[in-house]
């Protein structure tokens, strides 16, 4: 503020020594890279939080790591369907065309139906699919005890309602890591014919395991 004489105030800070510039949280995470592109979040993590809002930070984070799960999956399983068809349509095209002078250049018809092969077998050996669908239910169902909840529905009615509601949400998160182990279960039997053998994978899949998948 400008005193009487019509001279400003002088500053208190030092010339030549600016301020140390404060670390913000998304520049740790980044340090730390415990968040990937283009997911990262500058919002705090939910268990910092108590009581009820500890309650909800978590039950949306289970949603935002199933969503992105999911449509990666479902990304995942449309790009290689599309390449496929294509270019098992292009190999099919280029298998009947006379190249005359440049028959030393035939291997390049290779090219095409190896693509498409490869694509292929990505489809048959990853489950893009059943995976987003499975994930895709699991994220409705959190929404829709999420929007109970808020909404006040029963059961949440009550002084125990975030007990129940993180019970809740809990099962719905173990149902589908149980759904995963018995499909990893299965596709591990197939694999190994009539051997019997059966897979186990941890039962309590931590966050950063199921959303670096």
């Amino acid at each position: 503020m400008s005193g009487q004489n019509g001279l400003s105030k002088p500053s208190s800070e030092k010339p030549g020594r600016p301020q140390p510039a404060r670390k913000s949280y998304e520049w740790l995470l980044k340090q730390l890279g415990m968040v990937s592109e283009p997911e990262r979040s500058t919002e705090p993590p939910w268990w910092i939080y108590k009581d009820e809002e500890a309650a909800l930070k978590y039950c949306q984070s289970e949603i935002d790591g199933y969503g992105n799960v999911a449509n990666k999956n479902l990304v995942r399983w449309r790009r290689n369907q599309f390449i496929t068809i294509i270019f098992g349509a292009i190999a099919t095209i280029t298998a009947g065309v006379d190249l005359g002078p440049y028959s030393h250049l035939g291997w390049l018809r290779g090219i095409p139906a190896a693509i498409s092969t490869v694509a292929a077998s990505f489809l048959t050996g990853f489950n893009y699919r059943s995976d987003a669908l499975r994930q895709g239910g699991t994220v409705d169902a959190l929404r829709g005890e999420l929007a109970k909840y808020l909404s006040g529905a029963t059961p949440y009615i009550g002084q125990n309602k975030v007990s129940v509601f993180m019970a809740n949400v809990r099962e719905i998160v173990e149902t589908e890591q149980r759904n995963r182990r018995m499909q990893y279960t299965s596709e591990k039997q197939e694999n190994r014919g009539d051997q019997g053998a059966t897979g186990e994978i941890p039962s309590n899949r931590s966050n950063a395991d199921r959303h670096a998948s």
